[in-house]
C-alpha cells in the first residue's frame, strides 16, 4: 500500500544519515549550553541540580514578581564571580550577550525608568546584567568600559557599561527585541571582568 502523500502534494524523501547527523549534533548543542548555564559558576553540586530543574521547568520561582515600588538592587560584581561566556541564544532563555530591558528604580521615590542592560549570567529564572548608559560623563569613570553605539541606543549615541555593580533581575521583568552584543566587545567586557572582579 503507497505511503499517504504529504499535504502540500509533494513525496518527502526520509532524511538521511547526513541530516540525521545534522540533528543530533543540534541537539548535543542544546544538552551542552543547558549543562553550562547549571553548572558554570562557583557554586556546590546542589545548586547547580537545582539550576537544572528550574531550567527544566521542574520548579516554579516564587519570588519572580517585584513590587512595583521596590527599589532595583545593584551589588558588587565581585559578588557574582562566574564564569563569563558569550552564549545567546534568542529561541532560548535569555542568556549572557544578550542586550534586554528592565524598569530600573533607584529609590522609592524615584521614577521608574526602563534601561537596557547587558546579560552576563543568570540562575534560576533570574537575570544577573551590567548596566548601560549613555552618560559622556562616564568616559572619565574606570568603572564603566566604552562599548559605542548599537540596539541598545536607538538614538545612535555613544554608550558605557558599568562593570562594577550587577543588577539582579527576574527574568519575568525584562524585555526582549532580539539585541545582542558583538562577540568583540563583550569579549572586552570580559576581560575586565576576569582581570578586575574575580570572573573566570
Amino acid at each position: 500500500m503507497a505511503a499517504p502523500m504529504p499535504s502540500d502534494g509533494a513525496r518527502r524523501t526520509p532524511p538521511g544519515p547526513r541530516s540525521e547527523a545534522v540533528q543530533d549534533r543540534r541537539k548535543g548543542g542544546l544538552l551542552r549550553r543547558v549543562l553550562w548555564r547549571c553548572f558554570h559558576h562557583r557554586g556546590s553540586l546542589d545548586e547547580g541540580l537545582s539550576d537544572l530543574r528550574s531550567t527544566l521547568g521542574f520548579t516554579r520561582d516564587l519570588h519572580d514578581h517585584r513590587d512595583p515600588t521596590e527599589v532595583t538592587v545593584a551589588t558588587p560584581t565581585r559578588n557574582h564571580a562566574r564564569v563569563v561566556m558569550y552564549v545567546p541564544d534568542m529561541d532560548g532563555q535569555a542568556d549572557s550577550g544578550e542586550i534586554v530591558w528592565t524598569d530600573i528604580r533607584r529609590t522609592r521615590e524615584s521614577p521608574v525608568e526602563q534601561r537596557a542592560v547587558l546579560v552576563v549570567g543568570r540562575y534560576h529564572h533570574r537575570i544577573l546584567a551590567l548596566l548601560i548608559s549613555s552618560n559622556p560623563q562616564h568616559g572619565d569613570e574606570d568603572n564603566w568600559l566604552a562599548i559605542g553605539s548599537g540596539p541598545w541606543d536607538p538614538s545612535g549615541n555613544e554608550c558605557w557599561v558599568r562593570l562594577d555593580k550587577v543588577v539582579d533581575i527576574p527574568e519575568s521583568q525584562i524585555q526582549r527585541k532580539g539585541a545582542v552584543m558583538p562577540e568583540r566587545r563583550f569579549e572586552r567586557i570580559g576581560t575586565r571582568l576576569r582581570r578586575d572582579y574575580s570572573w573566570n
